[in-house]
């Protein structure tokens, strides 16, 4: 048998594989924008997990109505949860409760927030201790993972925390998954992936990616975020090189990833699309994915669409 023909078996399981985590993405939005998720609703299949980003200008007013616009579309929203915003404790526990009664959320992502701290909680996990999630009946908490490290915290810090929260989030009776920071690049994500499964084989986890964006807007939110691929983005291309480049989008880094199957395999794997370039665009790009409309490139590492 030659090498070809060897090689398309593993290239159609690679390809299922692509199609299958694409079934299963899920988005982010912010709360204030309802015209993009007009727009995005006839390529979001009901049942879709949509995250609410935080950002301090955002109002709790927003934060709720978006929540309702998207349990009220069939979606399930997902809203952040940034801890040391938060001037009061009864402030957290006001805003968990109106996004319980008001829009019937039962799962959040809990963060510390990139800011100063404003009030009593410091970090996600003093959030989490508060007791208020479990008591305003949330049933599924969502946790940060750093395939690429974190630029303030240490990597044995970082692996400390999650395990500290993973038994609170398990004690108080819901259950934890793990959303990560986005990253341009497969290995360390496969890496972090292996080194999590030996303690966590059975933990949801799903893999954060930039959505079809252009490189300059990838790389602003890259440093904006702490994320490495940022440096490297730069070191690689070079700015002269960055300008001319149009769009592009995390197919490689799939790619890379479906074709390392016992690092997604593992345990329950989906991903998670930060969309960067709008939400239509980066849910139409996953539904192409997710209908097997795409060949694995002749060249290169990427994706080829047919449809």
């Amino acid at each position: 048998m030659d090498t070809l023909t060897m090689a398309r078996p593993a290239e159609a399981e690679a390809k299922t594989r692509i199609a299958r985590l694409a079934s299963s993405c899920s988005y982010e939005i912010s709360a204030r924008d309802f015209a993009g998720l007009d727009l995005a609703r006839p390529a979001l299949p009901p049942g879709t997990m949509v995250a609410i980003i935080w950002t301090p200008r955002d109002s709790d007013d927003e934060r709720v109505a978006m929540a309702r616009a998207l349990t009220d579309a069939g979606y399930r929203p997902f809203p952040h949860i940034g801890a040391r915003h938060f001037e009061s404790d009864a402030a957290l526990d006001r805003l968990l409760g109106r996004l319980a009664d008001e829009a019937g959320v039962t799962r959040a992502f809990v963060i510390g927030g990139d800011c100063q701290r404003r009030g009593p909680l410091s970090s996600g996990y003093d959030a989490l201790a508060t007791g208020h999630f479990a008591r305003h009946r949330f049933r599924e908490i969502g946790l940060p993972g750093y395939p690429e490290g974190h630029p303030r915290i240490a990597a044995p810090v970082l692996v400390g925390d999650m395990k500290a929260k993973l038994a609170l989030v398990r004690a108080a009776g819901m259950k934890p998954l793990v959303l990560t920071q986005f990253a341009f690049h497969a290995e360390p994500i496969a890496d972090w992936l292996g080194d999590v499964r030996r303690d966590e084989p059975d933990l949801p986890i799903r893999i954060g990616l930039a959505g079809p964006a252009t490189v300059r807007t990838l790389l602003r939110y890259a440093a904006l975020c702490g994320v490495e691929a940022s440096r490297r983005g730069r070191k690689t291309l070079g700015s002269s090189l960055i300008k001319l480049l149009g769009e592009t989008g995390p197919d490689p880094v799939i790619r890379a990833l479906a074709e390392r199957p016992e690092a997604l395999e593992a345990g329950p794997t989906d991903l998670h699309i930060f969309p960067f370039g709008g939400l239509a665009k980066s849910a139409k790009w996953v539904n192409a994915l997710a209908d097997g409309k795409f060949a694995m490139a002749a060249r290169g590492a990427g994706l080829k669409f047919t449809g």
